[in-house]
């Protein structure tokens, strides 16, 4: 991240570099639309099965709207410069949506497909808890 005033040696231009560096790159993604994003690049390089199960999420993550207002606006103006590399990656990302969209069909079953996998590997995760808890277990025996 660029936030805040240059650092001691850090070059005055480091958006612009930053701007350049991102242009190299075959492909922009964005976090808040990571399912269009994985298509997106599957359909670029050609890969196939790029289904995934999350883990290991935060639930209890403050939302935008928790966050103090004053809070907010300190964060906001020292990374003005983020939220402008920010705002250039998602231009990017647009115009690579729009050259290839995906079908917002394909996109609904992928994410539902996700969703299951997720499910799927939570269950994994609780019946390897429980399996550990009754290894763990003292034994009990019958009076």
């Amino acid at each position: 991240m660029i936030a805040g005033p240059p650092a001691a040696g850090e070059p005055e231009d480091a958006l612009e570099r930053a701007m350049l560096h991102l242009e190299r790159f075959a492909f922009t993604g964005l976090m808040e639309r990571f399912d269009e994003s994985v298509l997106l690049l599957a359909r670029r390089f050609g890969w196939r099965n790029v289904f995934y199960a999350r883990v290991n999420t935060n639930r209890r993550r403050p939302t935008y709207a928790d966050t103090p207002a004053r809070l907010r606006a300190a964060i906001e103006e020292r990374s003005a410069d983020d939220m402008a590399l920010y705002r250039f990656a998602a231009e990017r990302f647009e115009a690579m949506r729009a050259a290839a969209p995906i079908p917002p069909y394909v996109l609904r079953g992928y994410a539902a497909v996700n969703q299951l996998l997720t499910f799927g590997a939570s269950l994994r995760r609780q019946g390897e808890l429980l399996s550990q808890r009754l290894r763990h277990a003292p034994a009990r025996t019958r009076d």
